[in-house]
Formats: structure tokens, C-alpha cells, sequence
């Protein structure tokens, strides 16, 4: 499973999980929403998934992850980021993946862990579903990349999975 979390902040404690968004081979795509799902929905894709693959993962998903929603650390769980390092890669997941000539759509190039924050706290004080959809389309691109940079790093053909994301630009 290709996992990406968006948040409110960066501590697994004084912060919040706002989407999570998945991908699997073998079940497609997935996504949580705080206050629209129950944790169980995410809870049983984790213990489902036989591999999660992130970016930072360890650092920032997981905690986050084990915080919230109380699951345990998964027991085959491949960091891209450290990954990455050991062949001398560095910087964060768009730095790499531009490094790479590993393409997102161009309207997300400048987009950020902060502009995700402002998507939520827009949704959440004006109700409004683009702000939603807008989170969930920049959240999905973040596990396609993180897919993308994966299957180069294993020297594996890449799908176009983003072909079958059920997050539509907004």
C-alpha cells in the first residue's frame, strides 16, 4: 500500500490527521476523511496491506498513524526517503522526484504541506467541498509520486495510476 497523510501540523500530538489517501495493486484506491469515516475504514486497509510504502513515513506518517488511530507499526513498512538516501538522494519528495524527471501536473509544482493546512481550515470554516476535493486531488498526487519514485528506485515499469484516481482537479 502507497500511503500519504495530510495534517493539520507537524506533531502527532498536538495535531490532527485531516486525509489519508492510499494505493494498492491489488485493491485500488482508498481514502479517509476526518469526521466524514469511522477509523475503522483506514484501520482495515492497514492491517489488510501486506507492504505500506511512504515517503518520510516513519518520520511523519506512521507516528501520526499510531497516535490516532491506535494501529501498530507496520511490520514491512519501506521509507522511500531513507531508501533514497543510502543511494544519495536528498531533499523532499518533489525535490527528488523533479531531480528525477518524475512529473506531477504543473498546477502542483509549488504546492505544499502548507497549502494542504490551508485547504482543510478553508473546507472546514466555509463548508465548502472544493477545498475538500482540491485536499484529496493534492493528497493523491503525493502517493502517486511517491509510487512513481519507488518503481524507479526498484527499476520497475511504471503504471499511470494516476489514470484510475478518483480525485478529480478542482
Amino acid at each position: 500500500m502507497y500511503l500519504d497523510i495530510e495534517t493539520t501540523g507537524l506533531s502527532p500530538t498536538r495535531s490532527q490527521i485531516t486525509t489519508i489517501v492510499w494505493w494498492s495493486a491489488a485493491q485500488g484506491w482508498g481514502h479517509w476523511i476526518a469526521g466524514r469515516h469511522a477509523p475503522q475504514q483506514f484501520c482495515e486497509a492497514w492491517q489488510a496491506s501486506s507492504e505500506l510504502i511512504t515517503y518520510n513515513g516513519k518520520r511523519f506518517d506512521e507516528p501520526f498513524l499510531v497516535e490516532h488511530f491506535g494501529v501498530e507499526k507496520h511490520s514491512d513498512h519501506i521509507d522511500l526517503c531513507q531508501v533514497g538516501r543510502k543511494q544519495g538522494l536528498r531533499g523532499g519528495l518533489k525535490t527528488i522526484c523533479e531531480n528525477l524527471q518524475i512529473r506531477s501536473p504543473a498546477y502542483l509544482n509549488q504546492a505544499s504541506g502548507r497549502d494542504a493546512v490551508f485547504l482543510w481550515r478553508r473546507y472546514q470554516r466555509e463548508g465548502n467541498a472544493l477545498w475538500l476535493k482540491r485536499l484529496l486531488h493534492y493528497n493523491a498526487w503525493d502517493v502517486v509520486m511517491t509510487y512513481r519514485l519507488h518503481q524507479i528506485l526498484q527499476n520497475e515499469p511504471i503504471e499511470a495510476i494516476e489514470q484510475t484516481m478518483p480525485f478529480e482537479r478542482a
